[in-house]
């Protein structure tokens, strides 16, 4: 006969005194498993520093702060409820990022087209003075200045992420201390992503 698996309680003590507090005050009022208020707290902690600092451990070894949590939890047991209230602001962040993203996108869209039309004026003078055999120096430093001014198309910044395709992850990491929290729902889809073979 096995015996039945008995969850240990979660290691309180582990915690700061204000951050035990902040996890038991959470759990009174959603009424969700200590463990799983413990998991959302660190992971918003870890998500909202892990792009600014870094840990020097004993050895001398500097590490970053990000961390890995899986959690196994039956239907109802508030885990949406308790990120809902954890990582608020960082959703509230993701939102705003969202809405700059699109008003960028609608100007950067706008001046791509201006930025053509300019060119296409420039090379039809080019075409014109070659074809008149006249000199093209002077439209030729106007064209490259031009090329340089091409406008920069918006990138969307966002903390929490689901796509976790290979093409998705580097798109969001590439530049200076990005940030992201990747989540699923379904703990196969990140064993089995090639998130794997980047990592490695």
């Amino acid at each position: 006969m096995i015996a039945p698996i008995v969850a240990r309680p979660h290691p309180f003590d582990a915690l700061p005194h204000d951050l035990a507090c902040l996890v038991q005050e959470i759990q009174a009022k959603v009424q969700a498993p200590h463990a799983l208020v413990a998991m959302s707290v660190l992971s918003a902690i870890s998500l909202s520093c892990q792009g600014l600092v870094d840990v020097r451990l004993p050895s001398g070894q500097l590490r970053p702060v990000a961390v890995n949590f899986m959690g196994i939890g039956e239907t109802g047991e508030r885990k949406s409820g308790v990120d809902g209230i954890v990582s608020a602001p960082i959703y509230a962040r993701d939102e705003a990022r969202a809405a700059k993203y699109n008003h960028d996108l609608d100007q950067y869209m706008c001046d791509v087209r201006v930025w053509r039309a300019k060119g296409q004026v420039l090379q039809s003078k080019l075409k014109k003075a070659v074809h008149q055999e006249e000199p093209t120096d002077e439209m030729e430093r106007q064209l490259e200045a031009h090329e340089k001014k091409k406008p920069l198309k918006p990138r969307l910044r966002q903390f929490i992420r689901q796509d976790i395709s290979e093409r998705a992850l580097i798109d969001v990491l590439e530049g200076d201390c990005e940030s992201i929290a990747l989540t699923t729902d379904e703990g196969e889809a990140v064993l089995k992503a090639t998130l794997i073979k980047v990592h490695r």
